[in-house]
């Protein structure tokens, strides 16, 4: 992929205004493990949706002689 689509932008800008929230949110006491939750929650659910993507692309790629793959 050559950029970034919309749905990982999004599912990533959502998961960091949470992990934001949840930091302001929280005891002093729990900062630093709500922020390093909120880091690997985040890189996790882009890399699902991002593989979400990739593979729903390679399933409906056509096939070398011209036709669509079978559904």
């Amino acid at each position: 992929m050559k950029r970034i689509p919309g749905a990982v932008a999004f599912v990533f800008f959502i998961c960091v205004c949470v992990t934001i929230t949840n930091l302001l949110t929280t005891p002093a006491a729990t900062r630093l493990n709500m922020f390093v939750g909120g880091v690997i929650t985040t890189v996790l659910f882009s890399l699902i949706v991002a593989g979400g993507i990739w593979l729903r692309n390679r399933l409906r790629r056509t096939h070398p002689n011209g036709q669509d793959p079978p559904s």
